[in-house]
């Protein structure tokens, strides 16, 4: 139904459930053993009718959903309960942001302890406890970015792209 933005697999080592959203703002969960013609789990409204940019399963945790779009909140979503979000976090954006202008894309490190990622307007780099949504950090990096990347084979801190 529409435009794909994002798709990310359950598991690096499992590629039979992923996820994926897009435009028409839902995000779908699919198991590929399951009819072809379905999707197993649809999440909606969680953007305020929003496209969806960015969605990501938290590494550590099977059930939770990360997912961004053009509103101020990174939702976190437990599949197990999928008709509420289980955090929204917007420290990340200046309050006198409402709206997102650019796709951004937060992500998990620490094995999945932790959410960081970048703000619209901003040049600061933003960490969240992924269990809590409370902010660890906030530190401004004096450069403008959309997109980070974590590899944390070498090391446990976010490298910038």
């Amino acid at each position: 139904d529409g435009v794909v933005k994002s798709v990310s697999l359950k598991s690096d080592c499992d590629a039979k459930v992923f996820c994926s959203a897009g435009n028409d703002g839902f995000i779908r969960v699919t198991d590929t053993r399951a009819n072809l013609h379905s999707s197993s789990l649809s999440i909606e409204n969680m953007h305020e009718n929003y496209c969806i940019n960015s969605v990501k399963w938290q590494p550590a945790n099977e059930y939770m959903l990360m997912s961004t779009s053009f509103g101020r909140n990174i939702v976190i979503n437990d599949t197990r309960n999928p008709t509420v979000p289980y955090l929204l976090l917007d420290e990340h954006l200046p309050v006198s942001c409402t709206k997102v202008k650019s796709i951004y894309h937060p992500t998990f490190y620490d094995s999945g302890k932790y959410i960081v990622t970048t703000g619209e307007q901003s040049t600061c780099l933003t960490t969240y406890e992924a269990s809590s949504g409370k902010v660890v950090c906030r530190e401004d990096i004096g450069i403008r970015c959309n997109s980070i990347t974590v590899h944390e084979v070498f090391t446990q801190q976010p490298i910038l792209a």
